[in-house]
């Protein structure tokens, strides 16, 4: 989030995000319907087979999550000390905008001596805190939500299930290239203009069609391999979701 230093009032004080990711975990889980034949809405493109897997749809819901809720950027924005981080943001700033450090002439065009000297250093301060402030409500709504401020340590039970944990070592070994979900993890997220209000966590995942499925903060979209597959569809919902 940039911060406008000249007029700190004109800050927003809208401080979501979003984070784009392809989560092998829960690529792996969300391919798991389709071989253990279980329907999800609304993953349940596939039809149902007979399988050995022998596992539930509860104990798939359990598991995904399990992996959402280990994989929550919210675990790591806790702060204890609020007013001193505050205050290192601060010191970190004016030392930026230190004579010492503008010594060029693009620099002082950017940042004029009479705008440094003229910075409200107090106005600049509570923006930080708002913002610190802000990240430490969500560490402690995700430990409130899980119950437990622990969960980012523990193993996912999946994983050491033998019904299926050699097909998760299988999969890490010959999971084949989605194209197009390498386009939308490169493009730049320029095209969601504007602020955001909350904080979203978008998973993308092989699936045969294009399926979205929000839970929690966490939205996880289905994407073909197809490569006549219309990407600008995913962007297309993706700007639904923030704007809602």
């Amino acid at each position: 989030m940039v911060l406008d230093l000249s007029h700190p009032e004109k800050n927003s004080n809208k401080f979501g995000t979003i984070q784009f990711d392809f989560d092998r975990k829960v690529d792996f889980l969300i391919s798991l319907l389709t071989r253990s034949g279980l329907r999800f809405t609304p993953f349940d493109y596939h039809a149902p087979q007979v399988t050995s897997y022998l596992i539930t749809l509860d104990e798939w819901r359990s598991w995904l999550n399990q992996t959402l809720a280990k994989d929550d950027p919210r675990w790591y924005w806790r702060v204890d000390d609020i007013a001193s981080v505050a205050q290192k943001e601060v010191d970190d700033c004016r030392q930026m905008f230190s004579p010492e450090l503008i010594e060029n002439d693009d620099c002082r065009q950017m940042f004029p001596p009479e705008l440094i000297e003229n910075l409200d250093w107090s106005a600049i301060r509570e923006i930080y805190v708002k913002r610190i402030t802000w990240s430490d409500q969500q560490y402690r709504q995700v430990a409130q939500e899980y119950s437990t401020p622990d969960m980012n340590t523990i193993e996912e039970e999946w994983m050491q299930d033998t019904r299926i944990s050699k097909n998760w070592e299988v999969s890490l070994r010959t999971i084949k290239p989605n194209q197009n979900i390498e386009e939308l993890l490169n493009r730049p997220a320029s095209y969601l203009s504007g602020e955001i209000d909350s904080i979203y966590k978008i998973y993308f995942v092989n699936y045969p069609v294009f399926v979205k499925c929000s839970i929690g903060i966490n939205t996880i979209i289905g994407v073909p391999r197809e490569p006549e597959f219309n990407i600008q569809s995913v962007i297309d919902e993706i700007e639904r979701l923030v704007r809602e």
